[in-house]
């Protein structure tokens, strides 16, 4: 008898790589816009920050006005000539300075990036006699001075207009130090996927499970290594992508394209993908605006037959692939201060997969469907100058349905003694429904204590409602002289509502030209599970492995993550930075619950271990940066890894 049971492990992982990277003014090359994620609100906005003086004396302009043009965000220099703006959606902008006496000044494509912190300093001139304004076009920088992690960000229209790409995912496999899923060396399920500052993951099996519109997609930050504590439940990265606000203009886009692949056999147009997306501002009011808000909303839906169209349809009357997405954004300023945000995303797909044993009975594969959704609502309120907070409130859903067949004994196979042989007639033997709700509260506060010190704190709360109701067969040789096969049955059912909650704080310090991170975070998951009384075969199994498993009840894990990173100049053109911390996750939640009745009916069973441990990463990485010219950085990049509890599957062999 064989008999599986998950357990955790640990390795060592070290490197040293680097990288050239080129800064064009067509953005071809874009992975060079390196940039530091401060701690600054989560996933969605940036700050902006500076400072405004006198161009001839050099004296700081208290009371000076700084508006961010095309929004009603703006603020005034204090007493120190300083000002600060947060809430700032990512993109770019044009921000302008004024003051009585002095020219107006305005800084055009001044970027501003997730969780970044931007500096934007202000020289205005004397206006002795009348002058016109002062236009200066902003200049990327190519070594941010609070960086002190590996951070890319990559912009929408990169993703949609310049790279030779399909997805954002085909964007981050682009990156230094990406394997296509993976990063530095982890596994895929390692790295965090974020919608707007919030997850779109399923916690069963860490998978991505909603997708989005590209044309919805204004930014995306990707970090390597070096995160802060303001995002926890990830090893190895964060993928982070921001979508569209409606903006203050109406817009719109339309795109269409196919494949013009063609075998003489199967003929062309096999895919078909259209996308639309349209924007613009939402105002209401009688003699004046009473009401300032902003829509976006970008749709997708993708056709697909594969390259052998004539003989999938002659078992299927509909392509074997069918995809659509939709997100939708509508924003409410109420206030200068206080912005309300409500976001719907719904994917759905549709597919059959294709096994070669199924080759000569196509219509009997079965149908497999993915739907999901996301609902949330956000409140920003700015409460002066200096203190900034946010709630984020999300409902998500997902859903996982295979609609074949629960009795096997239909099915006809070639060799009716070979379980590998070909299927000629019968529904393939899998029935699923699997439904996963998540429900997900976030408070960030967000405190400017001084010019050197931005603190930041906020919880995290998740509650999920998992449900698995599933059955499949497994075709064995026979045993004995006989030719027909046995079906061996799987069965998998559970019902549980684990639970995470999460607490940081960080501070981001700046001393002469040095930068700091210090961050803690408090993570506590709970499972929520207790076991039931096993069968009397598993009990059996008790006296005779040397593994015992009288786990009855899962433990709630609780670990503290320390993060640390800092960077420090060493000439006006580099800079080296270098960051420690430890990262903790959860494993998938289906290798804890999977059989949790711990039944040994099928041939080779699987049980979860509900007292699995969070995965646990150290990790520590120095950075050197130097600008060899106005367009060309050179970064080298050292880290180390030491992995802890990843989970293995532990096989115990019984001699029946």
């Amino acid at each position: 008898m064989y008999f599986a049971k998950f357990s955790n492990d640990s390795i060592l992982l070290q490197r040293l790589g680097f990288k050239v990277q080129r800064k064009l003014c067509t953005s071809v090359v874009f992975f060079c816009a390196l940039l530091a994620a401060a701690a600054l609100q989560a996933g969605i906005t940036g700050t902006l920050s500076g400072k405004v003086f006198d161009k001839e004396t050099g004296q700081v302009l208290p009371g000076a006005a700084i508006v961010v043009e095309g929004t009603t965000m703006g603020t005034m220099a204090d007493k120190d000539g300083f000002y600060m703006i947060h809430n700032l959606p990512a993109g770019s902008y044009n921000v302008s300075a004024s003051m009585i006496g002095y020219a107006k000044q305005t800084i055009q494509q001044v970027q501003i990036n997730v969780d970044m912190n931007k500096v934007l300093n202000f020289y205005l001139s004397t206006e002795v006699l009348p002058l016109k304004e002062v236009v200066v076009t902003n200049q990327r920088e190519l070594i941010q001075s609070d960086l002190t992690s590996s951070t890319y960000f990559v912009s929408g229209d990169e993703i949609n207009k310049t790279l030779p790409i399909d997805s954002y995912r085909d964007a981050v496999a682009l990156l230094p130090g990406v394997v296509g899923d993976h990063i530095r060396g982890s596994r895929e399920g390692g790295v965090v996927y974020m919608l707007d500052g919030l997850p779109i993951q399923s916690g069963l099996s860490r998978e991505i499970s909603s997708y989005f519109p590209n044309s919805s997609i204004v930014e995306m930050m990707v970090q390597t290594g070096g995160f802060s504590a303001e995002y926890g439940q990830a090893t190895s990265g964060i993928i982070n992508v921001v979508t569209k606000d409606g903006g203050n203009k109406a817009t719109g886009g339309f795109k269409f394209y196919t494949d013009f692949f063609d075998t003489g056999l199967t003929g062309n147009d096999n895919t078909r993908r259209l996308e639309l997306n349209v924007g613009g501002p939402i105002t209401v009011g009688f003699g004046g605006p009473l009401l300032h808000a902003q829509y976006f909303v970008a749709a997708d839906l993708n056709l697909s037959d594969t390259s052998f169209r004539k003989q999938m349809r002659q078992a299927f009357d509909a392509p074997v692939f069918s995809n659509y997405n939709l997100n939708s954004k509508l924003s409410f300023d109420i206030s200068t201060n206080t912005r309300l945000t409500f976001q719907g995303l719904v994917s759905n797909w549709r597919w059959r997969k294709f096994d070669s044993q199924w080759e000569l009975n196509l219509s009997g594969l079965a149908e497999q469907k993915h739907f999901s959704h996301r609902f949330s609502v956000s409140l920003a309120h700015t409460f002066s100058p200096k203190l900034f907070a946010s709630i984020r409130i999300a409902d998500y859903a997902n859903k996982k349905e295979v609609l074949g067949s629960t009795d096997p004994s239909d099915l006809l196979f070639e060799d009716p003694s070979d379980p590998t042989s070909r299927i000629l007639e019968g529904t393939q033997p899998w029935r699923e429904h699997t439904k996963e709700r998540i429900d997900v509260v976030k408070f960030d506060l967000v405190g400017q204590l001084s010019d050197h010190h931005l603190l930041k704190t906020g919880l995290d709360f998740q509650n999920y409602k998992l449900n698995s109701d599933k059955i499949n067969f497994t075709a064995l040789p026979s045993l004995g002289n006989t030719r027909s096969l046995i079906l061996s049955k799987n069965a998998d059912n559970f019902d549980y509502t684990p639970q995470f909650f999460a607490l940081y704080i960080q501070d981001n310090l700046r001393v002469k030209g040095i930068s700091a991170n210090l961050g803690i975070r408090y993570d506590i998951f709970s499972p929520q599970i207790v076991l039931p009384e096993p069968p009397q075969e598993f009990q059996e199994l008790r006296t005779r492995l040397r593994a015992p498993l009288t786990v009855t009840s899962g433990q709630t894990q609780a670990p503290i993550s320390p993060r640390l990173g800092v960077s420090i100049p060493l000439s006006d053109n580099e800079r080296l930075h270098v960051n420690y911390g430890w990262y903790y996750q959860m494993p998938p939640l289906y290798y804890l619950y999977a059989n949790a009745g711990r039944s040994l009916d099928s041939y080779f069973p699987f049980v979860g271990s509900v007292d699995l441990k969070p995965i646990k990463t150290i990790s520590t990485e120095f950075s050197y940066r130097r600008i060899v010219a106005h367009d060309l950085l050179f970064v080298l990049t050292g880290f180390t890894k030491q992995f802890e509890n990843l989970v293995d599957t532990q096989v115990f062999a019984l001699p029946d």
